[in-house]
């Protein structure tokens, strides 16, 4: 208080010398210590850390604090954290993969057949040339030839648009996965 009234340029008169900080008793709706002192006007200006709570702000005033208190918070992470490489699997389920498997092996199929079908060729359009095709579709690359009829190109519309759809499935799900580990950490407890 000596300091305050230093600053201040100002007489303090010291009226309680508690020793203990006080708490409001939800049970019995008293408070005890300073804080009844504070409550009942007892005391005007209290020279104590007092922490900022909900049930001390109608008899507390925080306006300016004298001292700054730093209060920190350590913890420890765990040693290592793996991620498996069978992670990157387990964001789709077995019949999702073995469905994009089985879309790998449909589409150059059918773009096969369509393409015998549709376009006049000097050769003949291969199975893994249409694979090629595909998977350049799926990696949003460019065809090295544009598609002339209208059923082709809406063919590989709609492998571009399936394959999009995928990749932000598989994208949003990774980076869930990836981001929110379950790992086994150090403590458990505040205690610890």
């Amino acid at each position: 208080m000596g300091t305050l009234s230093n600053i201040g340029n100002s007489k303090t008169k010291v009226v309680l010398d508690v020793d203990e900080f006080g708490f409001f008793n939800a049970a019995t709706q008293e408070s005890v210590g300073l804080m009844r002192s504070m409550n009942e006007k007892e005391a005007d200006i209290a020279q104590v850390v007092f922490s900022v709570a909900t049930n001390r702000m109608p008899v507390i005033d925080y306006t300016l604090p004298l001292v700054r208190a730093q209060t920190r918070f350590f913890a420890k992470l765990p040693d290592d954290v793996k991620i498996q490489w069978s992670a990157y699997f387990r964001v789709f389920n077995s019949q999702v993969w073995a469905l994009i498997g089985f879309s790998l092996l449909f589409f150059p199929m059918l773009l096969t057949l369509m393409k015998n079908k549709f376009e006049k060729f000097i050769g003949i359009h291969s199975f893994f040339g249409n694979f090629v095709d595909m998977l350049g579709v799926y990696c949003q690359q460019g065809l090295p030839e544009p598609p002339v009829s209208v059923s082709l190109r809406m063919l590989y519309f709609s492998i571009l648009i399936l394959s999009l759809i995928l990749y932000a499935i598989y994208s949003a799900t990774i980076t869930s996965y990836i981001a929110v580990l379950k790992t086994d950490l150090p403590f458990s407890t505040y205690d610890e």
